[in-house]
Parts: structure tokens; C-alpha cells; sequence
């Protein structure tokens, strides 16, 4: 006791930054709650961002989910065809000797079906706007690129896997990295 009697403004000041400490970790803690929050897309992806946006009735709801489904089945077949084009495409690298006429045949293969793919969903999104009506069809017009957006989802590089932020470094590679031997 005789301690905290001598100490008393230091006892203060202890609990004083114990307090401090505690207020910046949950304030850091929220803010980084809410970044997080903002870089989600709302729950249930673009058709319940459709919903919402345009706020379609129960009877557009159900045609704009069958919708879906037709667009889902439509572009199963062509996305394995796609990803078999690809890995086909990238196979080549194993080959010695390969000629550029191989090459521009496997990658002309891919990009077919990147731009059937392409085809399917813009008839997709004009089949959706069918159903909205005019005062729907100009918000449509505006959150489109959203919708594209979000079916694309997130685009950049993934984050690095040590939880660093991606990006350069001015200062050389990073410390975990050791740099080459110079020749």
C-alpha cells in the first residue's frame, strides 16, 4: 500500500495507458471490420444485387432465377472446353521444339471459346432486360458493369500467402527472399 500512496500519479498513468491500449486495439479492430465488410459483395452475388437494384417482383425473381439455370447449363459444356483448350494450350510448353503455327492453333482453340462465352452471357443480359420493365431497364443500363463486375469476381493478384501486402519494393526483394548470386 505504502507503494501506491508514494506512486499515486504513476499508478494513474499505468491505468491511464492500460485504457488507451484498449480504446486503439478496438478502434484498429472496427476499422478493419469495416474494410473488410466493404470489399464484400452483398450476399447472394449479382442475382441478389438484381433483385435489390431493380427490385423486381416475385414473378420477375422466378423468371430472372430460370434465367440463371439456363445460363449456368448453357456455359457448363463450353467452360470445360475452355479449360481443356488451356490446358492443352499450356501442355505445349513441355514440348521441345515447337513451332509458332502449334501455338497460334492451341491458343485461336481457347480464345473460340472465351468468345462463345462471351456471346452466351450478353445473350443472357439481353434476355434478363426483356423482363424489366422501361423505368428497370434504365437502372439496368447503369449497373451493368457491376453485375460484370461481380460475376468476375475478384480481380489482382492474389494476396501473398506470408499475409504481406503485395507490391514493389523500392529497397530490393524481401527479406526472405535472398537475392542472386551477382556474375
Amino acid at each position: 500500500m505504502n507503494f501506491i500512496t508514494k506512486n499515486k500519479w504513476l499508478a494513474v498513468a499505468f491505468v491511464l495507458l492500460i485504457l488507451i491500449n484498449i480504446a486503439t486495439l478496438t478502434a484498429l479492430w472496427w476499422v478493419k471490420k469495416g474494410l473488410q465488410s466493404e470489399d464484400k459483395p452483398p450476399q447472394g452475388g449479382a442475382i441478389a444485387f438484381l433483385i435489390k437494384e431493380l427490385q423486381l417482383d416475385s414473378s420477375q425473381q422466378q423468371q430472372l432465377k430460370e434465367l440463371r439455370d439456363e445460363h449456368r447449363s448453357a456455359t457448363q459444356d463450353t467452360r470445360k472446353k475452355n479449360r481443356e483448350a488451356k490446358e492443352t494450350f499450356f501442355s505445349l510448353l513441355s514440348k521441345e521444339n515447337i513451332t509458332d503455327a502449334e501455338i497460334d492453333q492451341a491458343a485461336s482453340v481457347s480464345v473460340q471459346y472465351d468468345a462463345e462465352l462471351a456471346k452466351i452471357t450478353f445473350d443472357h443480359f439481353k434476355k434478363i432486360k426483356t423482363i424489366c420493365t422501361e423505368r428497370q431497364k434504365e437502372k439496368f443500363d447503369e449497373i451493368i458493369h457491376q453485375v460484370l463486375r461481380m460475376m468476375a469476381g475478384p480481380q489482382g493478384p492474389p494476396p501473398p500467402r506470408d499475409g504481406r501486402r503485395p507490391g514493389p519494393h523500392a529497397d530490393g526483394p524481401p527479406a526472405h527472399i535472398e537475392p542472386l548470386p551477382e556474375k
